[in-house]
């Protein structure tokens, strides 16, 4: 049994501040794990204000033990949610449709799987997040997004012409170096070099993608087309 703290024989009140460092040390002793009498004791606080504390900012015994209960609940289900969304994802990437979609219409594809998936699996507060957080969005692509696409269509075909020239130089040098001539193993050798440029570092294919760009600023890209650089 623990013992009691020596009761003063003349009744003696803290200051105000003094008590509230006390009961901030009590909550934070309990939130630790530290029994009510210890605490009691170690502090010297009459019981009744120790219990009053404890039942006005949430620490006694029950209350702890219901939050550690709630918590540990949460993260269960924040992680089941995680899973679930990476499911969605992975499942999305094998069916999504295909066509032209630009990066926000992406994001807001998949928003939806996810949100559907967390729906169908009943996290509810999960899949509202989802809807929540791509909402203003789903809104912007929904008014911009006839322009956008086909900006970014303009933007990805004047990518994909500097890289297919950036190609059809590197290549060109290969072949006067090493490269087979027109005839069966020239399509073989095309394919080869498509990989061997696709594992190029940034750095090895910078000087050809800008050879690729000054070429096209002097407009001897419309003139020769793709077949004058193979």
């Amino acid at each position: 049994m623990t013992a009691q703290p020596p009761k003063p024989k003349h009744a003696v009140r803290r200051p105000r501040h003094q008590l509230e460092a006390l009961r901030l040390i009590a909550r934070e002793a309990a939130e630790a794990g530290e029994s009510l009498a210890s605490i009691r004791a170690r502090l010297r606080l009459p019981e009744s204000t120790l219990n009053d504390w404890a039942l006005a900012d949430g620490f006694r015994t029950k209350d702890i033990a219901a939050r550690a209960a709630a918590n540990a609940e949460a993260r269960r289900l924040a992680d089941e949610a995680e899973a679930i969304r990476q499911q969605a994802e992975d499942a999305w990437a094998e069916v999504a449709p295909e066509g032209f979609r630009t990066a926000v219409e992406k994001q807001v594809d998949l928003a939806r799987a996810r949100a559907g998936a967390l729906v169908e699996k009943g996290l509810i507060e999960a899949a509202e997040d989802e809807m929540a957080g791509v909402r203003r969005l789903a809104r912007l692509a929904a008014f911009a997004g006839p322009a956008a696409r086909e900006i970014a269509r303009a933007l990805r075909k004047v990518d994909d012409d500097v890289h297919g020239l950036a190609f059809g130089l590197w290549f060109r040098a290969v072949m006067e170096d090493d490269g087979p001539a027109p005839g069966p193993l020239f399509a073989p050798a095309l394919r080869a070099g498509l990989a061997r440029f696709a594992d190029l570092t940034d750095d090895q294919k910078r000087p050809w993608l800008d050879a690729a760009k000054a070429r096209m600023a002097a407009a001897d890209w419309g003139e020769e087309g793709e077949e004058g650089f193979l």
